[in-house]
């Protein structure tokens, strides 16, 4: 489970000038530096050794990476760093090295800005660097900047989500992109006598099991593909209850059963057990147990072998060749959100 970042508070040396300070402007601005001192009447140098104690939990509502981001992530950060308050100084030099989300937020504590990175210290500390050049928005952007949260992620999937659906919930002044409706894809598994299995970018908690989410809509649509390739599963819409695939003339097959791409299920020509047997096994390679299902599916073909139900073994043998070159191709992570 995770939790929001708290800060740990850490021993700030501060230079104060010795001189008489002029009079507040309001537009003051802290150097924050880890390895050089200066004193001056218009600045504070702020100074602090480097630490990696630092307390950060993890927090992870469900989140593609926006094409939106201030600028790319360097390599190396230099050791100055221009922000508005001693506050906000602390932070920046307590930030992790981890993924996650980054929030900058106003003098009001409302967030502007909505980021993430695979390394939040490198990516956030250079929003404040001193020699970067920077665009007219960025440079608003920090202009505003009076706090800042982050969050740690598990993984740089997990922060890309999350930072989708914080954008969609706080709706950033200074994000551009991500502010609509759409959300990353599922696929999906009805609950049905005969479940259908496709892509959905709506949960719906009616009992269906999903699969998600997928950052690659390509690489999910051929992982529908080779289970429809796998499993002989319908892919029409009908309304397959029971009571109408017993009524005779009620359904009529279509092509997916003559090119054995469907049992046909609308005609009742294969039973609910067969056909919850074949969901479960595509539900198996979802989850990327797809070992345990060349086992099963291999101990099935030598069983219609030794029956002499030869045309049968052979479809089990050609659909267990697609799926190890399926498993030696794919790499699937996926979560099970179940009604």
């Amino acid at each position: 489970m995770h939790n929001e970042n708290s800060f740990s508070s850490q021993e700030i040396m501060t230079s104060f000038p010795t001189t008489n300070p002029s009079p507040s402007t309001g537009d003051e601005h802290f150097i924050a530096s880890s390895d050089t001192e200066s004193t001056s009447s218009e600045s504070t140098a702020i100074h602090s050794s480097a630490s990696n104690d630092s307390t950060v939990s993890n927090y992870a509502p469900t989140a593609d990476y926006t094409a939106d981001n201030v600028h790319p992530e360097p390599d190396t950060l230099p050791d100055t760093l221009l922000v508005s308050s001693a506050g906000l100084a602390e932070k920046l030099h307590q930030l992790p090295k981890s993924s996650g989300v980054y929030l900058h937020k106003d003098a009001t504590g409302k967030i502007i800005y909505v980021g993430k990175a695979k390394n939040l210290r490198n990516r956030v500390r250079s929003y404040f660097q001193t020699n970067r050049p920077v665009d007219a928005k960025t440079k608003a952007l920090v202009k505003k900047i009076a706090d800042l949260e982050v969050i740690v992620t598990d993984s740089e999937v997990e922060a890309l989500i999350l930072e989708n659906t914080l954008i969609k919930e706080h709706q950033p002044k200074y994000n551009i992109l991500l502010k609509d409706d759409k959300s990353f894809p599922y696929i999906r598994i009805t609950n049905e006598p005969y479940p259908r299995i496709f892509y959905t970018r709506k949960i719906i908690r009616d009992g269906s099991k999903y699969f998600g989410p997928y950052t690659d809509s390509k690489a999910m649509y051929a992982i529908i593909t080779s289970l429809r390739s796998l499993f002989p599963i319908r892919s029409c819409s009908l309304d397959l209850r029971p009571d109408a695939v017993a009524t005779p003339g009620k359904f009529k097959v279509c092509l997916d059963y003559h090119i054995k791409k469907c049992e046909g299920p609308c005609e009742n020509l294969v039973s609910q057990i067969h056909y919850a047997g074949m969901i479960r096994l595509a539900m198996e390679v979802l989850k990327g147990k797809t070992k345990s299902v060349e086992r099963e599916l291999e101990q099935r073909m030598h069983t219609l072998a030794e029956e002499f139900r030869f045309e049968e073994a052979k479809e089990l043998r050609d659909r267990l060749v697609l799926l190890k070159e399926y498993s030696d191709k794919q790499k699937v992570v996926s979560t099970d959100l179940i009604d």
